[in-house]
């Protein structure tokens, strides 16, 4: 049999699934294997298993490969395939429903992935299982971060040492003339002297999130610590959202539902001018934590990427990249930029939510960012 004749059955199979070939006469290819097993998701029949008509999590994951093998127009079709066959449209629009589910970041990915098929009818119930989702999560995630910030607070309260931007360098040298030392031709300060502590002197969180489709768990969760971090004392925070563009979010960080809800996923990666966003918006650099949460997978300019993180930690600014936070904190990311990053000493790693906090308090105490497992060092 020819290779065209192997082309043509091949994608009869596909069509038709594989129980139209019980002996498995025409064998898929391992790329093949993943279209029937994306294309069963939605359609398979009595051999296609492992649809996602009662795993709603799956969703999200689901239609990044339906992404990944078709072009858009007919991606939109088979969404709307999705919601009428996985009963999506009911699940929302069922109250008893919605009062049993329970808080899953996976399933807002697959509501926000849809949002754009849905109904008019069905959009306000699903705003609903968002804010049920997400409000769950926030209240969890803040006891957490805040309990961590508030050690942080403690201790910054009993330091002695003044950060090195807080050196009033006049006063203390005036100060400790008389310790002047003539062997060594230096003065040795009995006593430093600081600036006293004020809102500039407060720390500023940056963090850049990509929300590409393949970033979605990602997105919801630094949606939600972005509204987390905006609440707490001594901190000022911007969230930033880019894709192919760049959007500032930060006014909206008082209600993340509404935040996630007005995003569309998708769009392609555009790391060189997210950073040249941020950029602008740093007074303070050694005062400055700039988190960006990515796969890292750049789509336009990867040849401006590195020089513009190696400016901003040049300047001062505390870079950190992870390329997942998620669940799962294992992902796929493009390794040769990380082992790029890697070698300017920028931490590269995968988080779960609940390993943020403690990254966080590393990162404003000067220490070394690291979470379990995580660090890569290229």
């Amino acid at each position: 049999m020819s290779k065209d004749e192997d082309s043509h059955f091949n994608r009869w199979k596909l069509i038709l699934g594989t129980e139209a070939d019980p002996k498995n006469d025409t064998p898929l290819s391992a790329e093949e294997k993943k279209l029937d097993k994306a294309l069963s998701g939605i359609y398979g029949g009595s051999n296609r298993k492992g649809g996602i008509r009662k795993s709603y999590p799956k969703v999200a994951d689901w239609l990044e490969d339906i992404r990944n093998y078709f072009p858009s127009e007919v991606v939109s079709m088979v969404q709307l395939d999705a919601i009428e066959r996985l009963g999506l449209i009911e699940l929302l629009t069922e109250k008893e429903v919605v009062d049993k589910i329970e808080p899953d970041i996976r399933l807002v990915s697959a509501i926000l992935s849809l949002k754009g098929s849905l109904p008019e009818e069905a959009k306000e119930t699903a705003r609903i299982v968002i804010r049920k989702i997400v409000d769950k999560v926030k209240h969890l995630l803040q006891v957490q971060t805040e309990k961590a910030y508030t050690g942080y607070l403690l201790r910054q309260s009993v330091r002695k040492t003044p950060y090195k931007s807080e050196l009033d360098w006049r006063k203390t040298i005036l100060r400790n003339l008389k310790h002047f030392d003539r062997d060594t031709q230096s003065i040795i300060p009995e006593k430093i002297y600081s600036f006293p502590r004020n809102k500039k002197q407060n720390k500023k969180i940056i963090v850049l999130v990509d929300s590409s489709a393949s970033m979605s768990n990602s997105l919801v969760y630094a949606s939600i610590y972005g509204c987390v971090l905006a609440s707490l004392p001594s901190l000022s925070t911007n969230l930033i959202m880019f894709d192919s563009e760049v959007a500032d979010v930060s006014e909206y960080l008082d209600d993340p539902t509404d935040l996630l809800f007005g995003k569309e996923l998708g769009g392609g990666t555009n790391i060189s001018k997210a950073l040249h966003y941020a950029n602008g918006l740093i007074d303070y650099p050694d005062r400055t934590i700039l988190f960006i949460i990515s796969d890292l997978e750049e789509g336009y300019y990867p040849q401006r990427v590195i020089p513009a993180f190696s400016s901003l930690q040049n300047k001062g600014v505390k870079c950190i990249c992870l390329t997942t936070l998620s669940d799962e904190g294992n992902p796929e990311y493009d390794k040769p930029m990380a082992s790029s990053l890697a070698a300017l000493d920028i931490p590269v790693f995968g988080c779960t939510p609940d390993q943020f906090p403690a990254l966080l308090i590393q990162a404003l105490s000067n220490e070394e960012a690291k979470v379990r497992g995580g660090f890569y060092r290229g």
